[in-house]
Parts: C-alpha cells; sequence; structure tokens
C-alpha cells in the first residue's frame, strides 16, 4: 500500500518577492503639502518655488491644504526724457520701482489662479504696469519726471515715485537746480499694502520698494538712471514631500 504525503500547508503563502499595494501604500509619508503647476518651477531646500516673468496660471493640482507664500513686484517705471529749449538743459528724472506685496501663511482663495506679470516701461517718460495675484496688486513704478515737447511733466506716482527733474542753464548764468516736482508711493498705502518709495529730488534717484523677501533677494529696486523699467515678477513658495 502506497502513502502520500502533502508537503504543503494549504491556504500558507510561503514567500513572495512582490510587496502587497498596501504594503506600499503604508511606505508614503502622509502629506499635507500641495502639487502645483505654473511658472517655471525651481527647488530649494524642503521648499518649491513657482516664478512667474510672463502671465499664467498658478493651479493647485493635488495635495492637501498646506499655506503658501508670495512675492508679487510690479514693473518698474522709465527715466524721463531729457531737452533743451534755447540755452535751457532739461535732464529726465529716474523711474521709480515697481511697488512690493509680500505673504506669508496664506490659503489661496481659489485653486487655480491667474497670475498677471506686469512689463517695465520702455517709453520715456511712463509708469510701469501692474502685477496681480490672490487678489493683490503690486502698483507699476512712477515715471521719472520729462521733457514734453518744450514743457516740463513731473515725476509720477506710482509703486515707487518718479524723480525729479534737473535743469542746467548754460550760456544763461550757468544756474543749475531742481526743475521739476518727485512722485509719490502709492503701494504702502493701497487696499493691498505693500512697499514702495517716494521719489527724489535728485534726477538720479527714483523711489525704491527694496524689500528683501525669504529667499534673500531685494525686490523693487532701481533699474538705474536712463534705463527703462525693469520688468515685474510673481514667485510663490510652498513646502513639498516625497516618499521616504
Amino acid at each position: 500500500m502506497r502513502t502520500h504525503r502533502n508537503s504543503g500547508v494549504i491556504g500558507k503563502v510561503v514567500s513572495s518577492t512582490t510587496p502587497s499595494v498596501a504594503s506600499l501604500d503604508e511606505r508614503r509619508v502622509a502629506s499635507p503639502f500641495i502639487i502645483a503647476t505654473g511658472g517655471t518651477i525651481s527647488c530649494a531646500s524642503c521648499y518649491r518655488y513657482h516664478t512667474f516673468t510672463a502671465n499664467g496660471t498658478f493651479a493647485v493640482t493635488g495635495g492637501g491644504s498646506e499655506t503658501v507664500c508670495y512675492v508679487v513686484v510690479g514693473g518698474g517705471g522709465s527715466s524721463g526724457a531729457g531737452g533743451r529749449s534755447g540755452c535751457f538743459f532739461f535732464t529726465g528724472g529716474q523711474g521709480g520701482s515697481g511697488g512690493v506685496v509680500a505673504a506669508s501663511n496664506v490659503t489661496l482663495a481659489s485653486s487655480c489662479l491667474p497670475v498677471v506679470v506686469g512689463s517695465g516701461n520702455t517709453t520715456p517718460g511712463s509708469n510701469g504696469s501692474n502685477s496681480i495675484f490672490n487678489g493683490k496688486i503690486a502698483y507699476g513704478g512712477g515715471a521719472g519726471s520729462t521733457w514734453n515737447g518744450g514743457s516740463v511733466l513731473p515725476g509720477q506716482n506710482g509703486g515707487s515715485g518718479g524723480a525729479a527733474g534737473h535743469a542746467d542753464n548754460y550760456g544763461c548764468g550757468s544756474q543749475h537746480y531742481v526743475y521739476s516736482s518727485p512722485g509719490s508711493a502709492i503701494q504702502p498705502s493701497s487696499a493691498s499694502g505693500g512697499y514702495g518709495g517716494n521719489g527724489s529730488t535728485c534726477y538720479s534717484n527714483g523711489g525704491k520698494a527694496n524689500y528683501t523677501w525669504v529667499n534673500g533677494v531685494v525686490y523693487g529696486g532701481s533699474s538705474g538712471y536712463g534705463a527703462v523699467g525693469a520688468s515685474g515678477v510673481v514667485i510663490i513658495r510652498y513646502k513639498y514631500s516625497k516618499l521616504v
């Protein structure tokens, strides 16, 4: 009589080289951090940055409800044009920087937000354009005082104000004096708050916001005397997570 032996135990898995779906899920770190698209994306330390240098959309596509911080910078105002009438020589003023709005630990108003980036103005004596994000407006910088076909326009108000113009009367007494008034910063007192500086009576000193953000970069600085306005920018930062 032949005897048969059962070499295994029914219903028991002896070994497996493929982990179950459940075990993979258990390895995933539960995260409140958001997942988003838009702009140029970069990472530093445990933060992700979305940098917008042109109009676009910041869209949260997944993840949790982690807050963000952001900086919004308006386009810079251009320097004013110089001019001459007889022995009267006029030097235009420097344009003001764009205003700056910054916010931290913000819950966004929507998961899909338009981003408007203000351009710096290339036309002498013209204000920069506004930048907008999450309902906050960073105003374009004010134009520097400019020659206007025989007359002079003062420095303009803006995120930061434009500088006054300077006059020289060569051959008419050689006088040197401030000929016009500077513009004022409207950003700090606006509904969006923020940073901006008043224009100066010195033609080469337009108003500047000079705000240092969390990444250590100074925003709202000068474009330089005689220069066109610098373009604005919007940068959004938040923490992110990954598999361990």
